[in-house]
């Protein structure tokens, strides 16, 4: 007679790591609203970080959020409102509101096209930025040095993406000042194109 064990094996657990405020970060890293902007004329923006983006450890050759866009289908933008929960805004606001009104263009984390705006949900051409939101926790997958465009030789961390890993949807203040509710609360997917791995400098980490 054999006998029977219930130890469950000890399992790693997840290595998490905190996304800085932009506030927090070197000025010269270029994370900043006020950035750029002639005086009295900057607005608030997304507190976005774009990731270093490699395909076959090979980078795709662009830090612009719009550029690095993954396409959705309907059937994953209708995934994406149902995380939302209604608050001081509707679902449809805050899936309006992140696509700009659905004219095709960018101005918000994704861009759609729909009309009117009562028609958010046959939304089509759907576009997301591959991105992470400062004030988020990311999951650290794998660490090294390596020399990479416009920031020369840095610790860079891979991170973990797909449907379970959820941000809330960020942003900063002219005076950079970070905050956690832009139509309401808002969470996004971090959703990554097929092939592609997601690195962030380290230093953008607490």
């Amino acid at each position: 007679m054999k006998a029977e064990s219930n130890i469950t094996p000890a399992t790693t657990p997840p290595l998490l790591r905190m996304l800085r405020k932009w506030s927090e970060l070197n000025p010269d890293d270029g994370f900043s609203s006020a950035r750029g902007q002639a005086p009295g004329q900057t607005a608030g923006q997304q507190a976005l970080y774009t990731p270093y983006l490699l395909r076959n450890g090979v980078w795709i050759g662009s830090w612009g959020a719009n550029n690095n866009s993954v396409a959705l289908v309907n059937a994953e933008w209708q995934r994406i409102a149902a995380l939302q929960t209604a608050d001081s805004y509707s679902v449809a606001d805050k899936m309006k509101h992140l696509t700009n009104g659905g004219n095709g263009a960018w101005g918000q984390a994704l861009k759609a096209t729909y009309s009117p705006s009562i028609n958010w949900r046959a939304a089509t051409d759907i576009q997301m930025n591959q991105c992470v939101y400062a004030g988020n926790l990311v999951e650290i997958l794998e660490r090294k040095t390596m020399t990479i465009d416009t920031f020369g030789t840095v610790p860079m961390v891979r991170i973990k993406t797909g449907w379970n890993c959820i941000h809330v949807y960020t942003a900063v203040t002219a005076a950079n000042v970070h905050y956690r509710e832009v139509k309401g609360k808002i969470v996004l997917p971090l959703i990554a194109a097929i092939g592609y791995e997601w690195w962030l400098l380290e230093r953008w980490l607490v």
